[in-house]
């Protein structure tokens, strides 16, 4: 999988192509469900040369009192940066934010769809995503 996503630039990737390999590189990065990427939030997203940081904007599945994660943490991939994480997430969060996203609930998801009216991706569809 690592072998494909280097062959091509992030930057002259189609929207379709970057939202599906980010999504590949973040469940790579983090071994996290795809439920945990449906839970990521766009508003409170840090981004640095070494890491990005992401909000979990509701419970998951290994939630429990007193166990709830609220952060997921992903670190730069110095010596290859054509498949770093946080390279992809960085271009992918520059392509939304110029997106004409509808107003109202659920527009603070990161993971929105490709198509217009680029509504908040499900957990199901992200699956298909690295599947396909």
């Amino acid at each position: 999988m690592l072998n494909f996503i280097q062959q091509s630039t992030v930057g002259d990737l189609s929207l379709q192509d970057l939202s599906q390999r980010t999504a590949m590189l973040v469940l790579l990065c983090s071994g996290q469900r795809t439920q945990t990427l449906a839970q990521l939030t766009a508003d409170n997203v840090v981004l640095s040369d070494e890491k990005c940081v992401f909000s979990i904007g509701g419970l998951l599945k290994t939630s429990r009192p007193g166990h709830v994660q609220d952060k997921l943490v992903l670190k730069s991939f110095e010596s290859n940066k054509s498949i770093c994480v946080v390279n992809y997430v960085r271009e992918y969060r520059s392509r939304r934010d110029i997106m004409n996203l509808p107003q109202g609930t659920g527009n603070n998801n990161f993971f929105v769809s490709h198509r217009p009216p680029h509504k908040p991706e499900t957990a199901s569809t992200i699956a298909r995503w690295v599947l396909g």
